[in-house]
């Protein structure tokens, strides 16, 4: 049985792509691979020089990204008294009801 780090040293192996192998016609198994992977190193001379991600590893460190963009700012308001506002009152300054809110997010994934 393989332990977890080296499970994931492999799984971090069998990422890593030379640049040869797109040159040498591997591009559209490299990009099968990469839908099951999400991710793929790109190698020259053993020397990485770019990442390739799907769509759906990109989505996912864009939200991060975001979030912990949203994070910081709040912790700088908190540090910093700025006044909070709770999402209710937001929301009716606004005039946004939690119908219209859920609504909206709903059409976000339609």
């Amino acid at each position: 049985m393989m332990t977890k780090s080296l499970q994931g040293t492999k799984e971090f192996l069998n990422d890593i792509v030379s640049i040869s192998d797109f040159n040498r016609g591997k591009a559209a198994q490299i990009f099968k691979t990469l839908e099951e992977s999400h991710r793929k190193i790109i190698v020259r001379n053993n020397h990485p020089i770019g990442i390739l991600l799907s769509i759906e590893a990109f989505t996912e460190l864009t939200e991060e990204a975001e979030n912990n963009a949203l994070l910081a700012e709040a912790v700088q308001r908190i540090m910093h008294n700025k006044p909070t506002y709770s999402m209710q009152e937001v929301m009716d300054t606004l005039g946004i009801s939690a119908k219209e809110l859920e609504e909206t997010q709903a059409d976000e994934f339609v």
